[in-house]
């Protein structure tokens, strides 16, 4: 058998919705509440062939800035029929963590051999202040 890269089902699209998130903190320093984008990614096809590991997700704003996060996969060590890893898998990007503009959003499913599936996208338009 000869593993292939992990893909998202047909038809399957990113969900990105504006959210409240906080900082970690630390010792002596105060959690901090951030606007942010939370972006889910829907459940990746498993089969005996190809596997889940983690999941890229990368923020670029029209003014070019790029931010990838690398999620590792809940579920990504248990059984392919275990429901932890069926579930859709989420990232926040705080807001001023990233450029001005319209913001895209791309989801690329990785194996554990460093092999990605066909990426999902998602645009955002960001309103402008007044």
């Amino acid at each position: 058998k000869r593993l292939h890269a992990a893909e998202f089902l047909n038809g399957a699209k990113l969900k990105v919705s504006k959210a409240k998130a906080k900082t970690r903190g630390g010792k002596g320093i105060r959690p901090v509440e951030k606007d942010a984008y939370k972006v889910v990614a829907p459940p990746v096809v498993a089969d005996g062939r190809a596997r889940l590991f983690d999941l890229e997700f990368t923020a670029k704003t029209a003014d070019g800035k790029t931010r990838t996060k690398t999620v590792l996969a809940e579920g990504f060590n248990q059984s392919l029929r275990h429901q932890k890893a069926k579930l859709p898998q989420t990232c926040l990007f705080a807001k001023d963590e990233l450029g001005k503009g319209a913001v895209a959003f791309t989801v690329t499913p990785v194996n554990s051999l460093g092999q990605s599936g066909k990426p999902l996208s998602a645009r955002l338009a960001r309103k402008k202040k007044q």
